[in-house]
């Protein structure tokens, strides 16, 4: 059996977090700041995994049976009429595509911390 749910791993980010902070706080505040900047690449269709996201420190885990299928657009034909920058692998395209604001985003935590 395969795993139908995606996980969105900011793991390039880890290493800093656990120095800074013994809690979460950073890691969460990443996610959220992430799932920002990825939503407009998550496929829609009715909107099932566009809300079926769960968050964590440094992770965002697409829950749909059907997440796994569409991150790898294999046999699959991804909709652009509600999104239209859907993709697959929206994690990483978001994250090419947004990189510097989520960067200057997490810059501007740290320095109000």
């Amino acid at each position: 059996m395969f795993d139908s749910s995606v996980t969105v791993e900011l793991k390039e980010f880890e290493s800093v977090t656990k120095r800074i902070y013994k809690n979460d706080a950073f890691g969460l505040y990443l996610a959220n700041t992430a799932l920002k900047h990825f939503t407009p690449y998550v496929p829609m269709a009715g909107g099932d995994l566009f809300t079926s996201v769960n968050v964590s420190p440094l992770e965002l885990e697409y829950y749909q049976p059907y997440a796994h299928r569409l991150w790898e657009g294999k046999n699959i034909k991804i909709s652009q009429s509600l999104h239209p920058l859907a993709t697959k692998e929206w994690g990483d395209v978001g994250w090419e595509n947004h990189k510097d604001e989520i960067m200057q985003t997490m810059e501007g935590y740290l320095d109000g911390k």
